[in-house]
């Protein structure tokens, strides 16, 4: 085994990290804030763009926007947000980086009333006023979303939109865009108030035309009505476990209610995800979105100023994750909450094995962004990991695909400890919720491009037995470096 090794990774200083010439990029996992209510000292408020770490619920504001609402999506395409902003005294759509410089999109304020990503290169935006679809393809060019013919403009029916109430949001399972309006409650049963109805509409395989008929049906959740009056609305949508659709709303009670629920895409059926309160500020509910890193449906708080986290069939408060990402000045914030889901297919990041599961279940083992060399923010990431813990990260340049246990600790290793030539450890920490992080960017050294690593994270257990030694190991995770 060489101890004079060629530089694959570097636990960095920032000395050590080279400059980059443009914006560092999104990161998987991080989570974006746009609201009209960012905190700017006590009792003023400021519109914006703030980035959430989910390793640590650390917030910090990426710039000031005017104008903002809550039409925003990332596209992994272009590396950008996609959002509904005033720069410059001009309103509309705009592409906006890391950094937080915008380029105008060419759609004004109303044409870009709400605003979905496919995820290659396809911008859907709702217009206000003609309930068209507006298309912004790859290049940057603008039609409209076609009906099933494929030889007239497709516009949507149906109650009067509602700015506070309304999403869009596009399914790749499905191939279909989602839309969030209001529907009566006697719809679900019950005597009064309202609930949200959700609207699909399926695309086809070209994306620029729909495919069938419009599918509308009102989210009536398997629970009793807890009390007739109350005015539920849909904040919005956002991938969720298991192939469903995350919703999250509000209304105005501070009762136990679910606020966040499932909906099958496919069915359209909806079902309880987790029910927050009793509290007092339960109804500030003002956005949301399913964090795939935490593994935990994420709400703003904006009577607490704060992210609350919650599992599957949780009740009550969740936990804290992060504070002062809104005003103190009320509860009404307008503001969205998405995470990045960066796309690294074709980006030579593959899993591969199984591991052996810890307590909370396989760990899914990952990177922040593709392994790009002299790119900083590369981290390697895991989930369901023992909660504020330290985990050792494996890499070698050899992989054990099948897994095997030379070292007899009950656990599946996939990196070969023998026939590695380069073999490296680095330190992992976990936060209280289970997700696991290199605590400082993994810098990728040109010298190494096209060379393939294979990494994998192991952990050690106090709360339940998952193997003979305590510990736990993830999939391995190939490393490609560009």
């Amino acid at each position: 085994m060489k101890n004079t090794l060629p530089i694959l990774l570097f636990l960095t200083a920032p000395a050590l990290v080279p400059a980059s010439a443009t914006a560092q990029g999104f990161s998987d996992g991080d989570m974006y804030l746009v609201s009209q209510a960012l905190p700017l000292g006590t009792g003023f408020s400021q519109q914006g763009l703030m980035r959430i770490s989910p390793f640590d619920g650390s917030a910090a504001l990426v710039k000031s926007f005017q104008g903002v609402t809550r039409s925003v999506a990332y596209d992994p395409f272009r590396d950008r947000l996609a959002m509904n902003c005033t720069v410059n005294n001009q309103s509309g759509l705009y592409f906006v980086d890391s950094d937080g410089n915008a380029t105008y999109g060419g759609l004004n304020n109303s044409q870009a009333f709400q605003i979905a990503a496919s995820g290659d290169g396809r911008i859907y935006c709702l217009d206000a006023i003609s309930r068209r679809l507006h298309v912004v393809d790859a290049s940057g060019a603008i039609s409209d979303l076609l009906d099933s013919s494929g030889s007239a403009p497709f516009a949507l029916g149906g109650p009067v939109f509602n700015s506070s109430a309304d999403d869009l949001y596009y399914d790749s399972g499905t191939n279909s865009l989602f839309f969030m309006q209001w529907t009566f409650a006697t719809d679900c049963g019950w005597t009064s108030g309202t609930m949200p109805s959700i609207v699909k509409i399926p695309l086809a395989a070209n994306g620029m035309q729909i495919s069938g008929a419009v599918q509308t049906a009102p989210v009536c959740l398997p629970i009793a009505h807890p009390e007739n009056g109350i005015d539920f609305n849909a904040d919005s949508l956002s991938a969720g476990p298991g192939g469903k659709l995350f919703l999250t709303m509000d209304d105005n009670s501070n009762s136990q209610f679910c606020r966040m629920a499932l909906i099958d895409p496919v069915t359209l059926v909806s079902s309880v995800y987790a029910q927050n309160g009793p509290y007092i500020g339960a109804a500030a509910t003002n956005a949301g979105c399913y964090s795939k890193a935490l593994g935990r449906g994420v709400i703003l708080d904006t009577f607490a100023n704060e992210l609350r986290a919650f599992g599957f069939g949780e009740t009550g408060m969740g936990v804290e994750f992060a504070q002062g990402v809104s005003s103190d000045t009320g509860s009404g914030d307008t503001a969205k909450l998405i995470e990045i889901h960066v796309n690294t297919t074709g980006t030579s990041l593959n899993v591969y094995g199984t591991g052996t599961p810890g307590c909370a279940g396989p760990h899914v083992i990952g990177a922040t962004k593709a392994p790009i060399a002299n790119v900083p923010g590369f981290r390697i990431t895991c989930t369901n990991a023992p909660p504020s813990s330290l985990g050792l990260l494996l890499v070698g340049n050899v992989p054990d695909v099948f897994g095997s246990d030379p070292l007899y600790l009950g656990i599946l290793t996939h990196v070969d400890l023998f026939n590695s030539t380069e073999l490296y450890a680095f330190d992992l920490d976990s936060n209280p919720l289970g997700y696991g992080s290199s605590p400082t960017d993994l810098a990728l050294s040109p010298a190494i491009v096209g060379n393939t690593y294979y990494a994998q994270a192991l952990w050690y257990w106090t709360s339940c037995s998952p193997s003979s030694s305590g510990l736990s190991s993830s999939p391995g995770l190939a490393i490609t470096v560009q």
